[in-house]
C-alpha cells in the first residue's frame, strides 16, 4: 500500500533526522564525537573533526538507531569499559570469541559481550576487567584506604621552619607560654 510506504519512508527520514541532531548538538563537542565513534569501533583520535563527523552522519544514514542509542542508551559506560579492555589486550579475541583472561568467554559479538557484562551473575568478573582495565583508578583508592587506617605516609612528613622548632623547643624546656 502507498500510503504505509510512504509513512515507512517518512518514519526512517525522522529518525535519522534525530540521530543527525544528536551528533551536531554533542554536549561535549569534538570531544564527544571522537567518543561515540571510539564507541563504534572506529579511532579517530587524530583525524579532523569534520572526518569523525562524517563518518557518524554516514552511520546515522545507514542505522539511525545505533546513533539514538549511543547518545540515550544506559550501556555507554559498559562500551567504553569493553573499548579500553580490548586496546589494553585485557579483553582478547580468541577463536572468534571476545575472552577474558584465557578461559571466560564473553560473547561473539560485541552487542553479546555488553549483554553479559549487564548480567548481575557476572558481576564479580566485571569488576575484575575494570580492576585490570583500569589499575590506576583502584591503586587511588588503595592509597586513600592507608590514610584513613592511620598509618604513615610520605605525605605525613611537614617541614618545620628551623625558628619556630627552636622556639617550641625552648617553650618545652622552660615551661613557658607566650
Amino acid at each position: 500500500m502507498p500510503g504505509i510506504e510512504t509513512a515507512n519512508r517518512v518514519s526512517r527520514k525522522k529518525k535519522i533526522h534525530n540521530a543527525c541532531d544528536f551528533i551536531y548538538n554533542d554536549p561535549r563537542g569534538s570531544e564527544g564525537l571522537i567518543l561515540k565513534a571510539r564507541l563504534l569501533g572506529k579511532r579517530m583520535k587524530n583525524m579532523p573533526i569534520a572526518d569523525v563527523e562524517d563518518y557518524l552522519l554516514k552511520v546515522a544514514e545507514k542505522d539511525p538507531d545505533k546513533i539514538i542509542d549511543l547518545y540515550t542508551g544506559t550501556d555507554t559506560n559498559l562500551r567504553l569499559l569493553f573499548v579500553d579492555a580490548l586496546d589494553k589486550h585485557v579483553i582478547i579475541i580468541k577463536n572468534k570469541l571476545y575472552m577474558y583472561s584465557d578461559n571466560v568467554v564473553l560473547g561473539a559479538t560485541d552487542d553479546a559481550v555488553i549483554t553479559w557484562m549487564k548480567q548481575s551473575a557476572n558481576k564479580k568478573v566485571l569488576e575484575l576487567i575494570r580492576r585490570d582495565t583500569y589499575p590506576e583508578m583502584y591503586k587511588k583508592e588503595e592509597i586513600d584506604d592507608s590514610l584513613l587506617d592511620g598509618e604513615p605516609t610520605s605525605n605525613d612528613t611537614k617541614v618545620v621552619d628551623p625558628v619556630v622548632e627552636n622556639a617550641i623547643k625552648l617553650n618545652a624546656v622552660t615551661g613557658k607560654r607566650k
